[in-house]
Protein backbone atom coordinates (compact mmCIF):
# COMPACT_ATOMS: atom_id res chain seq x y z
CA UNK A 1 0.00 0.00 0.00
CA UNK A 2 2.92 2.37 0.99
CA UNK A 3 4.16 1.72 -2.64
CA UNK A 4 0.98 2.60 -4.43
CA UNK A 5 1.03 5.87 -2.13
CA UNK A 6 4.66 6.74 -3.07
CA UNK A 7 3.61 6.61 -6.80
CA UNK A 8 0.69 8.16 -6.18
CA UNK A 9 2.23 10.62 -4.91
CA UNK A 10 5.34 10.99 -6.76
CA UNK A 11 3.48 12.09 -9.95
CA UNK A 12 0.40 14.96 -8.17
CA UNK A 13 2.40 16.96 -5.69
CA UNK A 14 4.72 19.64 -7.33
CA UNK A 15 4.50 21.54 -10.57
CA UNK A 16 7.24 19.14 -12.53
CA UNK A 17 5.53 16.23 -10.88
CA UNK A 18 1.67 16.96 -11.70
CA UNK A 19 1.32 14.61 -13.74
CA UNK A 20 2.56 10.74 -14.17
CA UNK A 21 4.25 10.13 -17.87
CA UNK A 22 2.47 9.64 -20.73
CA UNK A 23 1.92 5.96 -21.87
CA UNK A 24 5.18 4.83 -23.79
CA UNK A 25 7.24 8.00 -22.69
CA UNK A 26 10.95 7.48 -21.55
CA UNK A 27 10.47 9.29 -18.44
CA UNK A 28 11.26 8.60 -15.22
CA UNK A 29 9.51 10.19 -11.95
CA UNK A 30 12.62 11.32 -9.34
CA UNK A 31 11.32 9.15 -6.48
CA UNK A 32 11.84 6.11 -9.02
CA UNK A 33 15.21 7.18 -10.06
CA UNK A 34 16.08 7.65 -5.87
CA UNK A 35 15.29 4.55 -5.97
CA UNK A 36 17.16 2.86 -8.46
CA UNK A 37 20.16 4.89 -7.16
CA UNK A 38 20.00 4.23 -3.80
CA UNK A 39 21.26 1.55 -1.99
CA UNK A 40 19.20 -1.05 -0.24
CA UNK A 41 19.93 0.90 3.01
CA UNK A 42 19.11 4.22 1.25
CA UNK A 43 15.58 2.60 -0.25
CA UNK A 44 14.75 1.64 3.25
CA UNK A 45 15.43 4.93 4.58
CA UNK A 46 13.26 6.33 2.08
CA UNK A 47 10.72 4.11 2.62
CA UNK A 48 10.75 5.27 6.07
CA UNK A 49 10.41 8.88 5.35
CA UNK A 50 7.44 8.14 2.83
CA UNK A 51 5.76 6.12 5.81
CA UNK A 52 6.42 9.15 7.83
CA UNK A 53 4.59 11.98 5.55
CA UNK A 54 1.82 9.30 4.73
CA UNK A 55 -0.59 9.52 7.19
CA UNK A 56 0.02 13.64 7.18
CA UNK A 57 -0.74 13.59 2.96
CA UNK A 58 -3.18 10.70 2.73
CA UNK A 59 -6.47 12.66 3.80
CA UNK A 60 -5.14 15.95 1.47
CA UNK A 61 -5.44 13.86 -1.33
CA UNK A 62 -8.63 12.38 -0.91
CA UNK A 63 -10.04 16.75 0.24
CA UNK A 64 -8.31 17.40 -3.20
CA UNK A 65 -10.17 14.72 -5.35
CA UNK A 66 -13.70 15.48 -3.36
CA UNK A 67 -12.88 19.47 -4.62
CA UNK A 68 -12.16 18.83 -8.16
CA UNK A 69 -15.02 16.65 -8.63
CA UNK A 70 -17.48 19.30 -7.18
CA UNK A 71 -15.56 22.08 -9.54
CA UNK A 72 -16.33 19.60 -12.25
CA UNK A 73 -19.90 19.61 -11.08
CA UNK A 74 -19.92 23.19 -10.99
CA UNK A 75 -19.00 23.41 -14.66
CA UNK A 76 -22.05 21.66 -15.17
CA UNK A 77 -24.17 23.43 -12.87
CA UNK A 78 -27.14 26.05 -14.40
CA UNK A 79 -26.87 27.83 -11.06
CA UNK A 80 -23.25 28.03 -10.29
CA UNK A 81 -21.79 31.55 -10.26
CA UNK A 82 -18.95 32.98 -10.85
CA UNK A 83 -18.30 33.58 -7.01
CA UNK A 84 -18.80 29.87 -6.03
CA UNK A 85 -16.59 28.61 -8.89
CA UNK A 86 -14.18 30.88 -7.36
CA UNK A 87 -14.92 29.82 -3.93
CA UNK A 88 -14.20 25.86 -4.94
CA UNK A 89 -11.10 26.94 -6.53
CA UNK A 90 -9.81 29.08 -3.33
CA UNK A 91 -10.33 25.68 -1.56
CA UNK A 92 -8.64 23.55 -4.22
CA UNK A 93 -5.66 26.00 -3.96
CA UNK A 94 -5.59 25.62 -0.51
CA UNK A 95 -5.46 21.92 -0.29
CA UNK A 96 -2.72 22.25 -3.03
CA UNK A 97 -0.56 24.62 -1.19
CA UNK A 98 -0.38 22.29 2.01
CA UNK A 99 0.46 19.45 -0.38
CA UNK A 100 3.01 21.66 -1.90
CA UNK A 101 4.83 22.00 1.33
CA UNK A 102 4.71 18.66 2.78
CA UNK A 103 5.84 17.19 -0.34
CA UNK A 104 8.84 19.84 -0.27
CA UNK A 105 9.65 18.81 3.82
CA UNK A 106 9.55 15.22 2.48
CA UNK A 107 11.43 15.62 -0.34
CA UNK A 108 14.07 17.80 1.14
CA UNK A 109 14.11 14.47 3.95
CA UNK A 110 14.70 12.20 1.08
CA UNK A 111 17.25 14.55 -0.79
CA UNK A 112 19.43 13.95 2.84
CA UNK A 113 19.76 10.14 2.69
CA UNK A 114 21.53 10.75 -1.37
CA UNK A 115 24.91 11.20 -1.66
CA UNK A 116 26.27 14.66 -3.37
CA UNK A 117 26.78 12.25 -6.46
CA UNK A 118 23.53 10.37 -6.50
CA UNK A 119 21.97 14.25 -6.03
CA UNK A 120 24.23 15.55 -9.29
CA UNK A 121 22.23 12.26 -11.66
CA UNK A 122 19.00 13.02 -9.91
CA UNK A 123 19.00 17.03 -11.03
CA UNK A 124 20.68 16.62 -14.24
CA UNK A 125 17.81 13.99 -15.17
CA UNK A 126 15.15 16.15 -14.17
CA UNK A 127 16.44 18.96 -15.87
CA UNK A 128 16.87 16.70 -18.95
CA UNK A 129 13.07 15.80 -18.82
CA UNK A 130 12.41 19.22 -18.31
CA UNK A 131 14.08 20.72 -21.80
CA UNK A 132 12.40 17.83 -22.89
CA UNK A 133 9.05 18.35 -22.24
CA UNK A 134 9.77 22.33 -22.73
CA UNK A 135 10.82 20.75 -26.70
CA UNK A 136 7.57 18.82 -27.06
CA UNK A 137 5.31 21.52 -26.04
CA UNK A 138 7.18 23.90 -28.67
CA UNK A 139 6.61 21.35 -31.55
CA UNK A 140 2.84 21.06 -30.51
CA UNK A 141 2.35 24.98 -30.14
CA UNK A 142 4.09 25.08 -34.17
CA UNK A 143 1.89 22.21 -35.31
CA UNK A 144 -1.06 24.41 -34.01
CA UNK A 145 0.07 27.44 -35.60
CA UNK A 146 0.64 25.32 -38.52
CA UNK A 147 -2.89 23.89 -38.56
CA UNK A 148 -4.69 27.51 -37.88
CA UNK A 149 -2.77 28.72 -40.80
CA UNK A 150 -4.33 26.69 -43.22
Amino acid sequence: MTLIFCLFLSTTAGTAMAHPPCAGSNEIRPIDAFRLLFSEDQNKRMDDVLKQFEPEMRPLFGQLRQYRQELEAMFKSESATDQDLKAQIDKISGVEFQLAVKHAAMTRTIRKIATPEQLVKVDDMEADQMKSREEFFQEMGRERQGAKVK
